[in-house]
């Protein structure tokens, strides 16, 4: 029972490590004040948390070790990238990006081999509302990167539904498997 709260609080840190991720990223494009302590506050949450959950699954596959590794070489790559090796950007910047696709490609992996006709109505809601508020921000840090207008716009509409969607995942009930 203890692990179970146990669990679940670790749970709703990674989604606020998530959101935390997601603001400061936010703060960093719009260059604000305060983008670099947020993200290695959530980064560091991340590479703390994430990991040790993964392997302390009872039922852990090779594909859960594969997800702790990847987020432990994307979140570390990137806080050593923010805040100790700026003159090694580029390494770095190679170094988190393997651990980010190794991380996705297993997700991918993971999430498409398991039958998702079983999924619920919110569950489904949920998946669309972060596909969508994903590619509506990443277009929009694209137009704030090549300074197109609507930049701006596209950000704050990518990252409502984001908002949304982890705001909505906090009170969600796990799918039944059957």
């Amino acid at each position: 029972m203890k692990s179970d709260h146990f669990s679940s609080l670790l749970n709703y840190l990674l989604i606020v490590a998530v959101a935390v991720i997601i603001i400061g990223a936010l703060f960093k494009i719009m260059h604000w004040p305060g983008a670099g302590i947020l993200l290695i506050i959530g980064y560091t949450l991340i590479i703390t948390i994430y990991p040790r959950e993964m392997i302390r699954k009872k039922d852990r596959t090779r594909l859960d070790i594969f997800k702790g590794l990847g987020v432990l070489i994307y979140g570390g790559a990137t806080i050593l990238k923010l805040f100790l090796f700026q003159d090694q950007r580029i390494l770095l910047s190679a170094i988190g990006l393997t651990g980010l696709l190794v991380w996705v490609a297993v997700m991918f992996y993971d999430y498409f081999a398991k039958d998702t006709n079983q999924k619920s109505l919110f569950s489904k809601i949920l998946n669309i509302l972060f596909v969508l508020g994903g590619v509506i921000a990443i277009t929009g840090m694209f137009f704030r990167v090549m300074h197109w207008p609507g930049a701006n716009t596209l950000l704050l509409c990518g990252i409502v539904p984001l908002a949304i969607a982890m705001g909505m995942y906090l009170f969600a009930e796990p799918d039944e498997e059957t």
